[in-house]
């Protein structure tokens, strides 16, 4: 009888767990068509294939907790300098092992590299490659002023708005090789105010655009040639039109200078125009962004900032 009861229990149980996995595959399924007659459900290959960068932004954003440009490591720097002065790369390995010492999570500790050092005490200094050469490196408060400006900065999201005042433009002296898809790709940046504002701009420059297999490379713009080169995988696919609105914000420069913060701003408004003409927003930290730029190796070598703000200023486009 025991042994007939234990069996009848199990097979109860066993009978639970079927059930359950029947409901759940119920709800699964429920889930997915839904998902599937949603007209903005994302498919699995902006996230596979596409966005690649977006990623990098979190690990980025990871990475600054672990960091010297961890946001509250920040305002110990500012302390410091306004009670001692600057540091030099002695004082400041020492603020870090101070800071280490006390933290009671290790996740909460800095690892710390001399070469985020020299980026950060180039801040303020537009000659970048001296600083690892020179014995006056120093982390000063113009360097921490520049990074709390990001850790601060508050962009107007009412600056975006869909563009409705009319007809599309005839866009055949930008598109040489008459594409079609780079034709629709212009016209629903052009319903986009600031893309507008952008492509009105280039129409009256003379600005080309070219596609061309880039190899793994989206783009880019050539201030020489007035020309952008872009990859035709960015133009066919909606979920890549940033790529093509960055370097539209490179052709809104009428100087040949880049910097970081170009490059960033670049970069937050491509997204935040691509948000917009799909209707399914990508987060972006634009601090996060900044410091993945001062770190990279190819952008952490331009000056930090440039006269873009005020050239976007001239086409009203307001950052």
């Amino acid at each position: 009888m025991v042994i007939m009861s234990m069996a009848i229990t199990a097979f109860n149980k066993w009978c639970y767990l079927f059930l359950l996995l029947v409901i759940l595959a119920n709800l699964a399924a429920c889930n997915s068509n839904q998902v599937r007659h949603q007209s903005n459900g994302i498919p699995a290959s902006v996230y596979r294939n596409s966005l690649d960068s977006l990623p990098r932004y979190h690990h980025s954003s990871q990475n600054i907790e672990n960091s010297i440009f961890r946001p509250d490591f920040i305002n110990l720097l500012i302390s410091i300098n306004r009670d001692e002065g600057p540091l030099d790369i002695t004082r400041f390995r020492t603020a870090v092992y101070n800071w280490n010492t006390v933290v009671t999570d290790r996740n909460e500790a800095i690892s710390y590299k001399d070469g985020h050092f020299y980026n950060f005490a180039s801040l303020a200094n537009t000659d970048k490659s001296s600083c690892p050469l020179s014995s006056d490196c120093l982390i000063d408060m113009n360097d921490l002023i520049i990074v709390q400006s990001w850790l601060r900065w508050q962009p107007l999201a009412s600056t975006y708005h869909i563009n409705d005042d009319g007809a599309d433009p005839s866009f055949e002296h930008i598109n040489n090789q008459r594409s079609l898809k780079l034709q629709q790709a212009l016209q629903l940046i052009y319903k986009n105010s600031i893309g507008k504002k952008l492509l009105d701009h280039v129409l009256k420059t003379g600005l080309k655009i070219e596609l061309k297999e880039l190899q793994g490379k989206h783009g880019y713009y050539s201030h020489a040639d007035n020309l952008i080169v872009i990859d035709p995988k960015v133009v066919g696919y909606e979920f890549n039109l940033r790529y093509l609105i960055h370097e539209l914000i490179h052709a809104g420069n009428l100087t040949a200078n880049n910097s970081i913060t170009e490059e960033v701003i670049a970069e937050y408004i491509g997204l935040t125009v691509q948000n917009q003409i799909t209707d399914i927003p990508f987060e972006i930290n634009h601090y996060s962004m900044f410091v993945d730029h001062v770190l990279h190796e190819e952008y952490g070598v331009l000056p930090t900032n440039n006269n873009i703000r005020n050239q976007l200023q001239a086409l009203d486009i307001r950052i």
